[in-house]
């Protein structure tokens, strides 16, 4: 079967483009010596989604925000493969990652935002199709290759994971990546039942959903209560199917 799963499509090039948003906003920042937060570019991503959705059978789903740091950094992305044959890849939460991804039988990785400039890179995907360094705007590293890292964050930059160990998230909608054992496959009636108490996110509410995001986060600054829990929920969940999909 061929490795190429959606590179022709608007779906593929709708996380292109919003990585090279993303990559050279965040350049655009550092070189006013500004930052932004995390939330930030996640609203950014949810928010160039929903103007398409429709179209090209992307679902955003969510939870209530709580009163709990980052909100909007635990993501899964159930990505379509074929007929009503979808896998999951949850990103973010590293300390609860590996066991949730044992339990849903997963793809478990770290979401990467980023911006350098001055950096030049050419390189293939797993379609192996070439892609330049604004790919890596939105990239994503294996759990793996996180080990050890991330409980010092003194001895990493962009350059510890990339371009060796990381991966453009749009391979992920342009590529057919191969199933090692281990992984799941999920139906979409499944995927529904497991988000009956998440609600939809479109243009009307995205906004509500992010303000009071921010506004809990803001809050919890100067709190004691770090939002730790003993069992990791996604707050956002993509759910992306074939272009043609009935599901």
């Amino acid at each position: 079967m061929s490795n190429l799963l959606h590179k022709n499509t608007n779906r593929c090039q709708l996380i292109k483009q919003i990585s090279k948003e993303i990559w050279e906003d965040l350049i655009s920042l550092h070189l006013t010596g500004q930052n932004s937060s995390e939330i930030y570019y996640t609203k950014k991503l949810v928010s160039r989604i929903l103007t398409h959705t429709k179209s090209l059978n992307y679902s955003i789903f969510a939870r209530e925000p709580g009163l709990e740091k980052k909100w909007g950094s635990d993501i899964d992305i159930y990505i379509e493969r074929g007929v009503n044959d979808f896998v999951l890849y949850a990103f973010q939460a590293y300390q609860k990652l590996e066991n949730y991804g044992i339990h849903k039988n997963c793809f478990v990785n770290y979401l990467f935002y980023n911006g350098v400039s001055g950096y030049s890179y050419t390189g293939t995907n797993k379609c192996r199709t070439e892609f330049k360094e604004d790919q890596f705007g939105l990239s994503y590293v294996g759990i793996n290759n996180i080990k050890g890292t991330l409980s010092n964050k003194a001895n990493w930059n962009f350059g510890y994971f990339h371009p060796s160990l990381a991966s453009p998230l749009s391979e992920l909608v342009c590529c057919r990546n191969s199933k090692p054992n281990g992984i799941k496959s999920y139906d979409y009636t499944e995927i529904t039942k497991e988000l009956e108490n998440f609600e939809i996110i479109d243009n009307e509410n995205v906004n509500e959903y992010f303000n009071k995001a921010i506004e809990n986060n803001s809050n919890l600054e100067n709190s004691k209560e770090d939002g730790n829990k003993s069992e990791r929920v996604a707050e956002l969940v993509f759910v992306i199917r074939n272009t043609n999909s009935t599901y």
